[in-house]
């Protein structure tokens, strides 16, 4: 659970959406370990914090990350975290979920804004608040962002298509011995 995933704005976020006392119904969960390692991740009593102050769930570590995001809604990563296509926005579109994600690079790449999920700006927690209120509460459009996104990642996200597009990628930068570079 580390911060630049943007796991307090989520929890604040979800706070701010439970506080307006519209949606009681509503689950908002944190699945994830604390990594004792890394000076950017979350601590146990941070965590327990969040569900206090906030009302989230923290699951703790789970291997069963296919199956959480089958029983979700909607998928939120509202990271700024530097990296390149979060494997888990590839699972949440592959499971067909709507998602919410941050207006940064490899975000980007999954998630069009409105097509297969809501483009957030990164550490907006206002913008996360409307984005989440808007899918829970449009069932029509949640369904709409789901089913492209499951289009998407099989037409472009594919086992088959990743090791083809890297492969290519390899050819270009290390020519076989033999043809021309």
């Amino acid at each position: 659970m580390l911060k630049d995933k943007g796991v307090v704005e989520f929890a604040k976020a979800a706070g701010a959406i439970r506080a307006s006392g519209e949606h009681d119904d509503w689950r908002f969960q944190l699945a994830g370990g604390v990594d004792d390692g890394n000076p950017a991740s979350l601590t146990e009593a941070e965590l327990r914090k969040l569900e206090t102050d906030f009302g989230v769930e923290w699951l703790g570590h789970r291997d069963d990350v296919g199956e959480l995001l089958k029983r979700c809604h909607v998928f939120c990563l509202p990271s700024y975290y530097r990296e390149g296509v979060p494997k888990v926005l590839l699972e949440a579109s592959a499971v067909g979920r709507a998602m919410i994600a941050s207006d940064i690079a490899g975000c980007r790449e999954v998630v069009t804004d409105d097509v297969t999920g809501v483009i957030v700006p990164t550490r907006d927690v206002g913008s996360l608040v409307k984005a989440m209120t808007r899918l829970g509460e449009d069932a029509d459009l949640r369904h709409r962002l789901a089913v492209a996104a499951h289009e998407k990642a099989v037409a472009v996200f594919s086992e088959q298509d990743v090791v083809t597009h890297t492969f290519r990628v390899y050819e270009e930068l290390c020519p076989v011995a033999g043809q021309p570079a």
